[in-house]
């Protein structure tokens, strides 16, 4: 048995007007003593902070300070994937798609964070069927 999905972010870089993230989601098997954690994705995204009434215009990051203690560069290491990764998909590859709703999107329609440890959560539902 495994237990759920658990979502790590760390913030990797912290400008002016934008910060990187980085998100790995995990999943530890319960039979492991260690409760080491298995990487089920890893995904990295910048936010860049916006004028709300233009929706063009950066505006500084209101709390910094806070963003700092979040940044942790190496907690969650960039991998580089080897360019034969790149092949054919494996006949036995699970392929799951979903719709994403207009309610799962902000203002310049990019997709809520929490929406996307509910997408992994009910891909891996899908794929124990």
């Amino acid at each position: 048995r495994c237990q759920g999905p658990r979502v790590r972010p760390y913030v990797i870089r912290l400008g002016n007007t934008s910060f990187a993230l980085r998100m790995a989601f995990e999943t530890t098997d319960a039979k492991d003593k260690n409760h080491v954690p298995k990487q089920l994705a890893r995904m990295e995204f910048i936010k860049v902070m916006v004028d709300p009434k233009t929706l063009t215009t950066p505006v500084p990051i209101a709390n910094p300070a806070d963003l700092r203690r979040l940044c942790q560069p190496d907690a969650v290491p960039e991998v580089k994937a080897p360019k034969t990764f790149m092949g054919p998909k494996p006949s036995n590859a699970f392929v799951w798609k979903a719709v994403v709703r207009q309610s799962d999107c902000d203002a310049l329609q990019h997709v809520n964070n929490a929406v996307y440890g509910q997408l992994v959560e009910d891909a891996r539902a899908e794929a124990a069927l």
